[in-house]
This record gives C-alpha cells, structure tokens and sequence, in this order.
C-alpha cells in the first residue's frame, strides 16, 4: 500500500489594519478590516499568521507596526494582506520602494492590480490628502 502525502505548503500570510480618523473607525473599522482579510484567507486557503494594527496617521512615516509586519512578511516569505491600499500607505515613494524591495503585498479592494495601477490609485489616495 502507498501512503500519498501532500506536500503543497498552504501559502501565508500577515495583515496590517489602520484607521486614522474618528469617521474612518465607523466607517471602516479595524474590525471590519479584519474581518474582510480572514474570509479572503479562508476562501483562498491561505494561512493568517498574525494581525497588526496601528490606529495613526498616514502622514506619520513611524508606524511601528508596519514596520514590523513587513519585516515578519520578508523573513517568512509571506504575503501582507490589507483590506485598502490607502490603508497601506497614501505616499507613492513608499509604494515604490515596497514593490522594488519585492515585498509581495495584496490589497483587497483591487487584487487583481499590477504594480502601476496600485501607483496609480496611491497617487490619487495621496493627492486627495494633500488637497482636502
């Protein structure tokens, strides 16, 4: 008798979650955030390792805990999951550097974007920062 085993490792993956108004906690909270990211792994059987959450300001550069999930991202060869690219960042210099880095990241408002359709919607994410 031959004993078959599956060798396929289940892909992984971290989430970063952030709100950094008191209209965005109700309208996109960090639970709902979370929420959106666990069934996304589980339709898609992808193993959630941890979620990080910071509630700050984009236009702060120090966010510990991003720091953190991308370092954890890189050293496990994990993907890092966010509901909205804005929640990510809203400052194209840092999108570039990530997607130059190759630190595999998916947004899932838009999955299915290349590399410049994701500038493209954090120049307009930035832009409507800097001009509001």
């Amino acid at each position: 008798m031959t004993k078959s085993t599956d060798n396929t490792k289940r892909p992984t993956a971290y989430s970063y979650i952030r709100v950094s108004t008191k209209r965005q906690e109700i309208e996109a909270s960090l639970e709902a955030q979370e929420e959106q990211i666990e069934k996304y792994c589980e339709q898609n059987d992808i193993e959630l390792l941890g979620v990080y959450s910071e509630l700050d300001s984009d236009k702060s550069s120090l966010r510990p805990e991003l720091i953190e999930v991308l370092n954890l991202c890189n050293l496990s060869n994990s993907i890092l999951i966010v509901a909205k690219i804005d929640r990510l960042s809203r400052d194209l210099y840092f999108l570039t550097k990530l997607q130059t880095h190759g630190t595999p990241f998916l947004a899932l408002d838009m999955p299915e974007a290349n590399p410049a359709m994701l500038q493209a919607m954090v120049s307009s994410a930035e832009y409507d920062v800097t001009n509001s």
